[in-house]
């Protein structure tokens, strides 16, 4: 089990930068993923350069968000997609196989195996800013028992300590680290006390 973190769609590089440092640190963050939110090209490109560096210095994968176009300008080291299929598509097409391509907004089998079929380097399962449900649990548990892709549940919301134990090959970790009053990471690590380590 490795850790997946996702950055909130607000923040300050400089006062973040130390909090991801600390996440880092622990050895346990394998991919990071740049949220875009509502950012603009010039702001977005100013998280990437503030952030970026820090992660790959760590031997962590930097992923933007729904922003195939920018990878290689970027130096990136993939990029996720939650747009749909057709998006997805393109974006396998334009990067692989020298930069990472996962997929997200998957709420069906049908729809995981789609993304599967035509090269997904991993599979996300769940929402960026909200606990998974039931159904999204057992969807990740049924990929995850049956095809080699990895899997993603994101539950970026409950608190580190209370996250139940899963068969995937990441956790989708948030808000759960970087607002956790023990700090980043030790909520890493209590995160994954739980899940195989």
């Amino acid at each position: 089990m490795q850790v997946f973190l996702i950055t909130p769609n607000e923040l300050d590089e400089k006062t973040f930068q130390p909090k991801l440092v600390s996440a880092l640190e622990t050895g346990l963050v394998s991919a990071l993923l740049l949220t875009r939110a509502g950012l603009n090209h010039q702001q977005y490109e100013n998280r990437v350069r503030a952030l970026a560096p820090l992660a790959q210095s760590s031997d962590c994968a930097v992923l933007l968000d729904n922003c195939p176009e920018l990878v290689k300008q970027f130096r990136a080291d993939g990029v996720y997609v939650s747009s749909g299929q057709n998006r997805f598509v393109q974006a396998i097409n334009a990067l692989k196989p020298q930069y990472i391509v996962g997929a997200g907004d998957v709420h069906s089998r049908h729809e995981a195996m789609l993304r599967g079929e035509v090269g997904a380097d991993f599979i996300l399962f769940g929402s960026l800013e909200r606990t998974p449900d039931r159904a999204t649990r057992e969807l990740a548990q049924w990929w995850a028992e049956l095809f080699e892709t990895p899997c993603v549940l994101s539950d970026p919301v409950t608190p580190a300590h209370e996250l139940a134990p899963q068969n995937g090959e990441f956790v989708g970790l948030g808000t759960n680290v970087w607002n956790a009053p023990q700090g980043p990471a030790q909520a890493v690590k209590l995160a994954m006390s739980g899940n195989g380590r």
